[in-house]
């Protein structure tokens, strides 16, 4: 069966050798300062959107302009642009910037409320990938290694499942003020996450790089 097309987010925050190639269908959004990550690789883009306070605003046709002063950030307004346009599948590169830590926090609000409204988003850079399950399953495939951890993103996470992996449990429920799900372990066989009532935030440290999960 053929995957839906995919809106790939290029974020302003540092990029770690992350290159992909969009296919036909797929949408590429530049959030500010993340189009000149595209230029360096390449990478065709969509379209521009940001307030530019922090990069200049790119010669090109296709570019929205936002205020400084707004409740969004400029990377939650790409996520919106590319949702109204209906896409369901996010990646997000360029959204786990250490240098701002607040940022990092605000994105992972995101594909949060992405996973609420019923679409599917990581964040990766470098060898970190990051996404969330709301009230349902991940599947994640056996060629992965590495480290993963499961946080709940909610007071409490109902009926948490963790098969395939080194440590496992049954219809748990994890809280968000004690990190149980940290650092479990991939074994070589397929891993299912899952949460029946609550919002799960998944981290994993693969050895092979980033991995998309969609």
């Amino acid at each position: 069966m053929e995957k839906k097309p995919i809106c790939y987010i290029a974020g302003a925050g540092k990029w770690n050798g992350e290159s992909f190639v969009p296919r036909d269908g797929d949408c590429v959004i530049a959030a500010d300062g993340g189009y000149r990550y595209l230029l360096e690789r390449g990478i065709r883009v969509d379209l521009v959107m940001g307030d530019f306070d922090s990069s200049e605003r790119p010669d090109i046709r296709n570019v929205k302009v936002y205020p400084r002063e707004k409740d969004e950030t400029d990377l939650y307004i790409a996520v919106r642009e590319g949702f109204e346009r209906g896409y369901r599948r996010f990646v997000i590169y360029g959204g786990l910037d250490g240098e701002r830590f607040d940022h990092t926090i605000g994105n992972l609000q995101i594909i949060v409320r992405l996973a609420k409204e019923g679409a599917t988003a990581c964040l990766v850079d470098g060898k970190t990938t990051i996404t969330a399950v709301h009230n349902g399953t991940l599947i994640l495939p056996p060629q992965l290694r590495g480290y993963l951890s499961v946080f709940s993103f909610s007071n409490e996470a109902r009926g948490v499942s963790l098969r395939g992996f080194k440590y496992e449990i049954e219809n748990h429920t994890l809280h968000n003020d004690f990190p149980l799900g940290v650092s479990n372990e991939f074994t070589g066989h397929t891993g299912y996450i899952e949460v029946n009532d609550g919002t799960l935030l998944v981290v994993i440290e693969s050895q092979t790089g980033g991995v998309v999960l969609l």
